[in-house]
């Protein structure tokens, strides 16, 4: 068995905590681009997909789009 590392995941762009899963959520904080954040998932909704996301002791949902993997091969 091989040992797999699952790739960060880093903000695309400056990215919107928000309080809740949608863009009618109260934004908590905003991320500037290329910082890591840890994620305990991700829910889909119709044509979105939001993601629970913690960054320097704030956590919240963020737009799983503003996301990716950094320094992964198949990049999202």
């Amino acid at each position: 068995m091989k040992n797999v590392i699952v790739a960060p995941l880093v903000t695309r762009d400056i990215t919107a905590v928000r309080s809740g899963p949608g863009e009618s959520w109260k934004v908590v904080t905003k991320i500037p681009p290329g910082q890591k954040v840890v994620s305990s998932g991700c829910q889909k909704g119709w044509m979105t997909s939001w993601c629970k996301v913690a960054y320097e002791g704030k956590s919240g949902y963020v737009d799983r789009n503003y996301l990716k993997r950094k320094g992964a091969v198949f990049a999202r």
